[in-house]
């Protein structure tokens, strides 16, 4: 899903609490059991007082963990491990579940989640779980990690044997509300530490969604921004872990309050062990949280895709499937969002994606301005030089007027990724046909942010209304749709001459020039061009030229079309059809599409006959040799009649 929406994959409604139990569950529990043995180890730093000795050596984390594998087996560094699966499961549905609420409860009415209210998300799913489940868990971790005793010995039995025994037996000898010692504090830490973490990772995220241009990323980059967002939540919360490591770790004395003791254990700390015993243990965990997070957005994100293509099989989830993802088009949420952005007051526009085969909104554009040139500036924020993306605008200037007319841009840069381009070009005309092209009186195509500034706007605007609004190369790509459409059409789309009678957009004087052509006045050469804005047949000149003098007559710069009076004893007449290959492509394929025509406005206006048809690139091909070699006639051999033979003997 988008990092800063709060929709689910493909425009999806969001994850059920089904989906979060079970990704959930799932990650975290593959996170205990891949970093469990740091977090034991960050425990024992934590409650070593070595440093209170003068001269006592320093014990490290390598160290640590080494004299625990030595002393009480591998298996030691599980220790409490039983525990952490036993809570990990709500604790993970509890963290993600209350997070996407919280999310939803303090997004705009867009959708959109900005990095304010993600931190504040993070902060209360992370005081949530410190309460539901937490706490009471760690308190139980913390006294069997505590034990100092071989586990490959039978005869050390510890004061709690397992999760179930301690629990118990904290319960009895201490009280239920035991299970809650340090509550204020660990719901401080985990609050403090998912709110760091779920904002860096959000950022981190939508970043790459953004460079990336869909909501879908590779396995290695959310592991990646897992280890990082993970590192930042313990460098933020140290000293507030390792007092509650120690607050958890002691029955309570009578008579003493919370925050008594807080104050206690930290003036201890201070006076025998110095400042940085509060930063005690902060390697292993570092090396625990941070591996962990990577391990746990990761597998989050990979389960929920799953469960989500199968959401119909969760509980729950019968019948939520969206089916727009799985088609090319607009979701549902698109459209919905296209409603609301009608109606508001308040919002400019809507940003669009293409995720799982679908459009989807991808953030909604805020009004800030009283004009919609002046709001084209908080398109900034979201322009990237390599990602493609739908902006839908409303145009008029103020939002409360009853004109909804509304402007579709598709921003694609050069610099996007291939496939983006192909998936941004093929669904531009889906994306207006679906939504209702009623509301689109206006589609714009763009490659570069300067575009959608005022500045740029502007200039389009006034390309719109000139006669000739496009670029050099716009005006080439128009020029081969028209010359492709024209050549299509052929003779009857250019209502050229057809049944006898004048249906071509030419020249008076045509006609006449033709006539006296034909009836074998002192010019025996007349030129013809076409007039592309009008698409007109115009009078060139009429002229006297030999055979030889045809280059140097017909115009080498234009295409021309000619007609030529041979000198032969029939006076025949040559049409001549030359394209310069400097030509424009319209050129080139009006001139082609129109030839027959030509031909038959010169016989039926003009009464000549055509007798030969030449066609040439440059004037210089038309030599007197080629005319010649039209016209030249062929020696036939003679002919003999069939002689009866002698008869034998006589001569």
């Amino acid at each position: 899903m988008s990092a800063k929406s709060i929709q689910g994959p493909g425009g999806k409604k969001p994850a059920s609490a089904a989906t979060n139990l079970i990704a959930g569950g799932g990650a975290g529990m593959m996170e205990a059991l891949v970093c469990h043995p740091l977090d034991t180890i960050k425990v024992r730093m934590q409650l070593s007082r070595r440093a209170r000795a003068p001269g006592a050596p320093k014990r490290g984390f390598l160290k640590t963990g080494s004299e625990i594998v030595k002393r009480e087996t591998p298996l030691g560094l599980y220790k409490g491990l039983g525990a952490v699966l036993t809570g990990i499961v709500p604790k993970m549905a509890i963290r993600f579940t209350s997070y996407e609420w919280y999310k939803q409860l303090l997004a705009d009415k867009e959708g959109f989640v900005s990095g304010r209210a993600t931190f504040l998300a993070g902060l209360s799913a992370g005081v949530t779980e410190a309460v539901a489940v937490v706490t009471p868990m760690e308190v139980v971790k913390i006294r069997l990690q505590a034990q100092h005793h071989s586990m490959a010995d039978p005869l050390d039995v510890p004061k709690y044997r397992n999760a179930a025994h301690a629990l118990y037996t904290v319960v009895r000898e201490e009280g239920f509300g035991a299970l809650y010692r340090g509550v204020s504090l660990t719901a401080l830490r985990q609050g403090s530490n998912q709110a760091v973490n779920f904002t860096a990772y959000s950022e981190f995220r939508a970043q790459l969604q953004k460079y990336h241009g869909t909501t879908d990323l590779p396995g290695y980059e959310t592991m990646f921004i897992g280890l990082v967002s993970g590192a930042m939540g313990p460098l933020s919360n140290a000293p507030i872990d390792t007092i509650k490591t120690r607050l958890q770790k002691t029955p309570a004395e009578p008579g003493q309050t919370a925050m008594g003791r807080i104050m206690a254990i930290s003036r201890d700390m201070w006076k025998q062990e110095g400042s940085r015993s509060f930063y005690k243990g902060i390697t292993p965990r570092i090396m625990r949280v941070a591996p962990g997070q990577a391990v746990t957005f990761t597998v989050y994100e990979y389960l929920k895709g799953v469960l989500e293509k199968n959401r119909d099989m969760l509980p729950g989830g019968k019948g939520t499937v969206d089916t727009t993802s799985h088609r090319s088009g607009a979701s549902a949420e698109l459209q919905e969002a296209l409603q609301n952005l009608i109606t508001s007051t308040t919002q400019r526009g809507i940003l669009a994606t293409i995720s799982q085969e679908a459009i989807v909104p991808a953030a909604p554009i805020p009004s800030t301005h009283e004009t919609f040139l002046e709001d084209l500036s908080n398109l900034k924020d979201f322009i990237k030089p390599n990602e493609a993306l739908y902006i839908l605008l409303r145009r008029n200037d103020v939002l409360s007027s009853p004109d909804k007319s509304l402007v579709a841009v598709t921003y694609v840069p050069n610099a996007a990724p291939v496939r983006q381009k192909m998936l941004f070009a093929s669904t531009r005309l889906t994306l207006v046909r679906e939504l209702g092209g009623e509301h689109f009186p206006e589609s714009i195509f763009c490659t570069e942010a300067d575009e959608l500034t005022a500045g740029g706007w502007e200039r389009h605007v006034k390309h719109s209304e000139s006669s000739n609004p496009l670029t050099a190369e716009e005006q080439s790509l128009q020029d081969i749709k028209e010359a492709e459409a024209l050549e299509s059409r052929g003779t009857q789309g250019q209502s050229l001459a057809q049944g006898g009678r004048l249906a071509i957009r030419a020249d008076d004087e045509i006609s006449g020039a033709l006539r006296q052509l034909g009836e074998g006045g002192s010019d025996n050469l007349v030129q013809l061009r076409m007039d592309l804005p009008t698409e007109t047949l115009k009078f060139v000149s009429s002229s006297s030229a030999s055979a030889d003098g045809l280059a140097s007559s017909i115009d080498k710069q234009e295409p021309r079309f000619s007609f030529y009076r041979h000198d032969d004893p029939e006076s025949s007449i040559v049409f001549i059809s030359t394209c310069p290959s400097g030509a424009k492509i319209k050129e080139r394929m009006l001139y082609a599409a129109s030839r027959s025509n030509v031909i038959s406005l010169a016989q039926n206006e003009g009464g000549l006959k055509v007798a030969k048809r030449l066609e040439a690139t440059n004037p210089d091909e038309v030599t007197a040799q080629v005319i010649a070699d039209e016209f030249k006639v062929e020696e036939k051999e003679e002919k003999k009649g069939f002689a009866k033979p002698k008869r034998p003997g006589r001569k």
